[in-house]
């Protein structure tokens, strides 16, 4: 026969052992009732009010565009509101255009009800309700009313409020009467706005052409200190040419046009023609220039064309210049000269001079003395 061996013992784990319970007291067990009491009164009150409301103002009759949002964390809150879609274009934001919101509060004795309305996103209106049906009512004239559609524009410079893409003024009505489709603040807020875009507009018209003229007169400056700076190279490799070169390089020209190239040259190496010193065949042809017309003489040196001497100038070389009457010796002189190696037969000829009228003039110095081309003795 075949005895079974005793089962072993559980071993005990000494750090998982709690401790015994503590013994109850008469005194902490009468107050724990006592306290527990008004808990389960407040909790029923709180309970009767919520039931209360949710079948009062719970469930209202309202239009077929709007619906009900609840707020689990809100219980004596009910809000009806008629939405639109988001102005951005996503399909899980919605707006809320009009919406009634019912806020009920009180005890099992004085219980009162507080309805606001909500209109384009701006508190419009609150008032008591006692009953239901002055709920419904108040969504019903809600439902009723034609709603402001702003201004249309996005404001320039003023603030302005806004509501789903739109703006409105700060002083907007939010309703409308019929046929209107803004309320006078906006109108106005509207007219505001078109004439701070059309000032805007022509300001930055006339900062673009200011800009352009700026560039322009950029461009020209950079282009005239270009030539400044060309000038003053020519000037420089003018001054570095001898004057033996220059005087070869102008040989081809005609004598007239060497005068001109050669005061040119001599004024290139001076700051300033005041004082200077003129060639007498350079000077006779401006005495000739000057004669021809006084108007282009002075055109032509006002506008620097050419070198030319000025009034001074010119009076002073003429007084250096001697004049008198009858034939000048000279002419004799050079067709002697000229007619040396001429056989008789060709020294015949005819000789002409031209003809020269002196104007009667008259003309007293400082020291008493006069000088005339006319008789003395037909003053007297």
């Amino acid at each position: 026969m075949t005895k079974s061996l005793p089962r072993k013992r559980k071993k005990r784990n000494l750090c998982d052992q709690h401790l015994p319970a503590a013994k109850r007291k008469k005194g902490l067990c009468l107050e724990k009732e006592n306290s527990a009491e008004p808990t389960q009164d407040v909790e029923s009150e709180e309970a009767w009010v919520a039931e209360r409301q949710r079948v009062s103002f719970g469930n209202l009759k309202m239009p077929q565009s709007w619906s009900k949002i609840t707020l689990p964390s809100c219980l004596n809150v009910f809000q009806y509101a008629e939405c639109e879609s988001d102005a951005s274009g996503e399909e899980s934001r919605v707006a809320f255009k009009k919406m009634v919101k019912v806020e009920v509060a009180g005890s099992r004795q004085d219980e009162r009800a507080v309805a606001t309305v909500y209109l384009n996103g701006k508190k419009s209106q609150q008032k008591e309700v006692a009953t239901p049906g002055e709920a419904e009512a108040l969504i019903n004239d809600v439902n009723r009313m034609a709603l402001c559609l702003g201004a249309g524009l996005h404001p320039v410079a003023s603030k302005c409020s806004s509501f789903n893409g739109k703006f409105f003024s700060k002083k907007c009505s939010l309703t409308i009467k019929d046929g209107q489709a803004s309320c006078i603040h906006c109108k106005y807020q509207r007219k505001l706005s078109l004439k701070q875009l059309a000032r805007r507009r022509y300001r930055v018209k006339a900062r673009n052409n200011t800009v352009a003229v700026r560039r322009n007169l950029k461009k020209m400056r950079a282009k005239l200190k270009k030539a400044k700076i060309s000038i003053s190279q020519m000037k420089a490799m003018n001054e570095q040419l001898p004057e033996k070169q220059f005087s070869e390089k102008i040989k081809g020209l005609p004598s007239k046009q060497q005068a001109a190239d050669r005061a040119c040259f001599e004024a290139a190496r001076r700051k300033s023609t005041k004082g200077m010193k003129y060639r007498n065949d350079w000077l006779l042809e401006c005495i000739l220039m000057r004669m021809r017309s006084p108007q282009l003489y002075e055109h032509l040196r006002c506008h620097e064309i050419l070198v030319l001497p000025g009034r001074s100038c010119i009076r002073k070389a003429m007084q250096h210049f001697k004049s008198g009457f009858g034939f000048n010796p000279s002419t004799f002189d050079a067709l002697r000269e000229k007619t040396k190696t001429m056989d008789d037969f060709s020294r015949h000829g005819l000789i002409v001079f031209d003809e020269m009228k002196l104007s009667e003039n008259i003309e007293v110095k400082s020291s008493g003395k006069f000088s005339s081309y006319i008789l003395p003795y037909q003053l007297t």
